[in-house]
């Protein structure tokens, strides 16, 4: 008797979790579980193409073209978002004002959110050379971005030491991450069957 018991409580405990209406006790353990479970990291190229605009403290404005290629790591832990650390280089470039420096730029980013929406964080060094002459300086960028940074909307504020003085620009692009998409791509067409 005291078996059957046993077997009725146990029943009437496992009903309850296996139709998604366990007690609050039973429902935190799998949680904390989840939550103590060691993260893992996806490591994915990228390359990302970015077409804007700039607005230079001098008055001038200008279209931008920028190039970056570099390495992002996401932490995949299954119960909270995604955090996406990385670090790139690449070119920033004004095509349609002559004279205007290519500028080389570099630094690390990270980013915090979910699949649909990551906001992140970029200080870059920028350095380049007009009438032989070196302009260096820096660049901190906030993104908005969605499908884990495949497609992005830049804000940035640049401050450039162009020799005699030095200028900044407010800065608004859009572009794709097109490594990651190409990945994407890859994996997507690796995991159907047949």
């Amino acid at each position: 008797m005291r078996d059957a018991r046993r077997h009725v409580v146990a029943l009437a405990l496992a009903l309850p979790v296996a139709l998604g209406s366990a007690p609050a006790a039973a429902q935190r353990r799998p949680a904390r579980a989840a939550r103590e479970a060691p993260a893992s990291w996806w490591k994915l190229a990228t390359f990302r193409t970015m077409l804007g605009a700039t607005q230079r403290s001098d008055g001038a404005s200008d279209a931008t073209f920028d190039l970056h290629a570099g390495l992002r790591a996401f932490d995949t832990h299954p119960t909270r978002g995604y955090w996406i650390f990385g670090a790139d280089v690449g070119l920033s470039m004004r095509p349609f004002r002559e004279g205007a420096p290519v500028l080389w730029q570099a630094g690390p980013g990270v980013s915090y959110g979910t699949v649909w929406l990551t906001v992140g964080w970029s200080p870059r060094l920028v350095v380049g050379t007009r009438n032989g002459v070196t302009e260096t300086g820096l660049r901190n960028t906030l993104s908005a971005c969605t499908f884990l940074g495949a497609a992005c909307v830049d804000v940035s504020h640049q401050w450039l030491d162009e020799g005699a003085s030095g200028v900044h620009e407010l800065r608004l692009a859009f572009g794709f991450d097109l490594g990651m998409l190409a990945q994407a791509i890859v994996q997507f067409a690796g995991a159907r069957p047949g």
